[in-house]
């Protein structure tokens, strides 16, 4: 505090009501907020503590640009939930906006109708926005916010805890602002909004104290009713005659051009001599702090182990430097299965006490963490052992990870990254064996029998790498954390893929033979037995989607286990017709392309989606699986005009292909709608592949839609060979692999900025759509004249692309465990 306020302090008034130093208050908050009902509290949270139980409560809904840890907390007691509408540049640390502090209206407006206006009991919009950065917003997003509250009649709240700093600059970066006082430009922004709360010890420059102004008299009446209860009578609220005078004083000063000006620029100050160091912080420097990204700087601590809790620490035994995690200690939640949702960033935040540091101190601070880049590598993370019900990051106590030591979280992390691993090497062994296939016509005879070669190929990639890759997804994301470190599961995925390459073997042997269809039959037993521990220790929701898409996964895995049954039956008892055959190989294809593979991702999609609080409309996605649901077994028979014994044109054929591609759609449109890739986060690299994944689902169904119209089915039925080839990838290739690889990447299995991970997404991708355009051009009589050379080519790109990415594993950084012990290497 400043002289005057420490002289202030000596002329408090500590009478019980009326006392001179409570008018001294009201008075300048008054005409700061120009809200005429003042309602004094000994902190912030306590004002918010008066509001929000107020006008929260179960079924109510808050907004804001991002909610503190205090009023989160407050809001979710009430019963309400709060929910953080960022703009979308404040979640891309690295992004020059001068104002990435703004609330997204367009989200705001869409929330809204969502939920319904007359269940938002408000929106906050905080300035400047502390966790979100300490970012500033800017006037004109303050105005947007204040005209759709006023268009919905919802309550406009202003978190005011750093109003001046916010105003800094409004002045120096909004058009329009230049020759106003800081003051006048605070006054505006007060004027937008219903009410304020703030935290004195912040813009008000005091050690204690906080306030809650209102424009509304009937809610200041029952709010007043809370404070006499829970703080102390309506003139000084728990607050000493002392404070107030302090308050006062400084609500004045704050505005003061050399301070706010010292103030922003010394903050800056640090934080761009940190970024000279090479130390990830977010840019441009907020007011208050300067907030360092722990991810990006410790790599290799999981979120599990809290990055951001690590650093504060590490901070704390270098340099005596006291911070604040401002990550998932403090946001993250855990699911349904104990599993730890992590928050949006791992952030530690420096934030800088007004009229304390000289530049001598802030140049320790830039020193400290010259050590602490030296001495990254050594740096382990922390589990919780205790932790409260509410704000756990005020109260929670740790325990260091020992370096080399597992705990039970990475623990499963390291199995977890030694079976996906294994998995990729899979699709490693899949990818070689197709590009054998193509490169045998234009290999001189070397006694490779074809149909061995392609039925090793195709068993490996459907029960090897879809299998295994889908096994180890809904294991990691269906049930309760830990799952895969149990026995059982552990056990089940290391025996099938025993037998997976077994039954590899065995048809490059054989083809269909004893020793395959022993391996086969084996392979389906093992997936019954995990199918059977799973569904018992899945902790089912009949609201989630999740749900809804993974029961008709298994039902659809389990139904398609019947066709391979049936072929020995049809070979050995029925006439051995080709019809016959066919029909059971087109009932296993169908149901596990269909059914088991779509159906397992829309799983697995649907909760992370649910995991990571992400909103989707339940009426349209629980009409898309009903579409999809419904469609499934008759669509069967979308493969039996091949087979020369159903019409073309039956309309119940034609209407069960439309179903089942509505089904599809409205996914898909949901899936851009809702724009669930920013939603969930991640790199612009993980982002690609789920693009790229989604819109190749979308291509896979339009192709079978197609497939069966009249005027092409003939056509189609001709030339099914490569269409088959290339409608089957479509799916395989197009779909499931870049969704494996999606979640790969955003579970930090894979490192997405590896640069041999990022060349091979582009090889594969080259050469996925290269070999597509191929097939479709000869499936569809556009003659290749160099067909099998072409194709040859793009396989190899695709290949290559496979190779790299698995590769990748390899050039993971010393932390990371290596391809063929799940253990650290340190």
């Amino acid at each position: 505090m400043s002289s005057n306020q420490w002289a202030g302090i000596m002329q408090g008034d500590e009478s019980y009501a009326g006392a001179t130093s409570w008018l001294k208050m009201e008075a300048a908050i008054k005409d700061l907020t120009g809200c005429p009902y003042i309602l004094p509290t000994h902190q912030g949270r306590a004002a918010e503590h008066l509001l929000y139980s107020r006008i929260g409560g179960k079924g109510k809904v808050f907004f804001s640009n991002t909610h503190f840890d205090t009023t989160r907390a407050n809001i979710e007691f009430s019963g309400a939930t709060a929910i953080d509408l960022p703009c979308p540049e404040g979640k891309d640390i690295e992004v020059a906006h001068p104002f990435k502090g703004n609330m997204d209206v367009a989200k705001l407006v869409e929330q809204i109708e969502k939920y319904g206006a007359e269940n938002v009991a408000a929106v906050i919009l905080t300035v400047t926005n502390n966790s979100g950065g300490g970012q500033p917003v800017s006037m004109a997003n303050a105005k947007e916010v204040a005209a759709i509250c006023k268009k919905y009649g919802i309550l406009f709240i202003l978190d005011a805890c750093r109003i001046a700093e916010n105003a800094w600059f409004i002045r120096h970066r909004e058009e329009g602002f230049g020759e106003k006082t800081y003051r006048e430009i605070a006054q505006e922004m007060f004027a937008l909004a219903d009410g304020s709360v703030m935290s004195a010890k912040k813009d008000a420059l005091v050690n204690m104290g906080g306030f809650l102004a209102l424009k509304d008299l009937e809610l200041a009446i029952q709010c007043r009713t809370v404070l006499i209860i829970t703080e102390g009578y309506s003139t000084y609220g728990g607050l000493s005659g002392r404070d107030m005078e302090a308050i006062a004083i400084g609500l004045e000063e704050v505005f003061e051009p050399d301070y706010l000006d010292y103030r922003i620029k010394s903050t800056a100050y640090l934080g761009n001599a940190l970024y000279g160091l090479g130390i990830p912080v977010i840019r441009p420097i907020g007011g208050h702090a300067v907030y360092v990204d722990a991810k990006a700087f410790y790599p290799h601590i999981p979120v599990e182990q809290f990055p951001g809790q690590s650093l504060a620490c590490q901070l704390y035994l270098k340099g005596g430097i006291r911070c604040c995690e401002i990550g998932s200690v403090m946001f993250g939640k855990n699911d349904e299965q104990g599993r730890l949702i992590p928050a949006p960033m791992e952030l530690v935040r420096l934030a800088i006490p007004r009229r304390v540091y000289t530049q001598s101190h802030i140049d320790y601070v830039i020193e400290t963490f010259e050590a602490l880049i030296d001495e990254r590598e050594n740096a382990s993370g922390f589990r919780i052992t205790y932790e409260p019900p509410f704000l756990r990051h005020f109260t929670a106590r740790f325990e260091p990870v020992e370096v080399g030591h597992d705990t039970f979280a990475d623990n499963e992390t390291l199995k977890m990254k030694s079976a996906v691993r294994w998995t990729f090497f899979l699709l490693v062994m899949v990818v070689l064996t197709g590009l054998l296939m193509r490169a045998l016509p234009l290999l001189p005879n070397v006694g490779i029998p074809f149909e061995s070669l392609r039925h090793a190929h195709s068993h490996l990639a459907f029960l090897g790498w879809v299998y295994s890759a889908f096994y180890l997804a809904l294991v990691h994301f269906l049930l309760p954390a830990g799952s895969f470190q149990t026995p059982r599961y552990q056990q089940l995925f290391w025996l099938t893929q025993m037998v997976s390459v077994g039954m590899f073997a065995a048809f490059l042997w054989q083809g269909y033979g004893a020793l395959s269809i022993t391996f086969l039959t084996f392979h389906t037993f093992l997936a019954y037995a995990f199918f059977f521990f799973f569904i018992k220790d899945w902790k089912r929701e009949k609201r989630h989607p999740s749900t809804w898409f993974g029961l008709v996964a298994i039902g659809a895995f389990l139904l398609s286990s019947l066709g391979p049954f049936a072929i020995p039956v049809v070979q050995v008892v029925g006439d051995g017709s080709p019809f016959w055959m066919r029909m059971a190989i087109h009932f296993y294809l169908h149901f596990h392309y269909n059914g088991w593979f779509v159906f397992a991702l829309l799983a697995v999609f649907f909760k992370i989606l649910e995991n990571n609080g992400a909103s989707f409309s339940p009426a349209l996605t629980r009409l898309q699986w009903w579409l999809m649901t419904i469609s499934l077994l008759p669509a069967y028979f979308l493969y039996a005009p091949a087979a020369g014994r159903i019409d073309p044109a039956n309309p119940i054929l034609l209407a069960t292909g439309w179903v089942q591609w509505l089904g599809v759609a409205l996914f898909i449109f949901q899936f851009f709608k809702m724009k669930w890739a920013s939603k969930l986060g991640g790199t612009n690299v993980s982002r690609f592949l789920l693009y790229f994944s989604m819109v190749f689902l979308f291509l896979k169904s339009t192709c079978e839609l197609l497939g069966i119209q009249p005027l092409l089915a003939s056509y189609f039925e001709r030339n099914n060979h490569f269409l088959t080839i290339g409608y089957l990838h479509l799916l395989f290739l197009g779909s499931v692999t870049p969704f494996v690889w999606w979640f790969s990447v955003r579970e930090d299995w894979v490192e997405a900025q590896n640069p041999t991970v990022l060349v091979g997404i582009l090889l594969f991708v080259a050469g996925f759509v290269g070999s597509e355009a191929c097939l479709f051009a000869m499936g569809m009589k556009w003659r290749l004249p160099y067909f099998s050379q072409m194709i040859l080519g793009f396989t190899v790109l695709l290949a290559g692309g496979i190779v790299l990415f698995f590769s990748a594993f390899f050039f993971q950084k010393p932390q990371q465990e290596t391809f063929w012990r799940g253990s650290l290497h340190r």
